[in-house]
């Protein structure tokens, strides 16, 4: 038979929260409130639904950036490949002297390892898939939080 809340009677989601009284729960707040939670055991990190999402959003913050920083951390000029220099040429007149990052002048070639550009790409955007981890949380309710963030 199903746990009912103490309160109004609904039935309880397997974490034991009741979903008309509990939807303004905030996180961090104590988990379960209309749920019996048995005494001294703490909620791990696996069981709040609200993770998986906090995570998605705030990966790319952090992963984005660092991805920037160790890319042009690996740039290289042509000439240290053995390639020509670049010579930037302006496509108007008016405009000569620029540099290879208007889009007015002609293009400029930038080279980098292979191996470590995969890695500087790879590793972070790897950190997006970390809410894997909350499919294995005994909540159903969790579960579908995971899947939903990695959509």
């Amino acid at each position: 038979m199903a746990k009912t809340c103490p309160k109004c009677g609904a039935e309880l989601w397997d974490d034991g929260s009741c979903l008309p009284c509990d939807w303004r729960r905030v996180p961090g707040q104590p988990a379960r409130p209309s749920g019996e939670q048995p005494a001294g055991q703490r909620s791990s990190w696996l069981d709040d639904w609200w993770r998986p999402f906090l995570w998605i959003i705030l990966t790319p913050i952090v992963t984005v950036p660092v991805s920037a920083v160790i890319f042009s951390a690996l740039i290289r000029q042509p000439q240290e490949a053995g390639f020509p220099p670049n010579n930037p040429q302006s496509l108007i007149a008016l405009f000569q002297g620029g540099s290879c990052d208007s889009f007015l002048s002609t293009p400029c070639y930038e080279y980098a390892e292979v191996g470590p550009t995969l890695l500087a790409f790879f590793l972070p955007g790897l950190l997006n898939l970390a809410p894997i981890a909350w499919v294995f949380s005994a909540s159903m309710r969790v579960k579908a939080a995971a899947l939903t963030a990695l959509e």
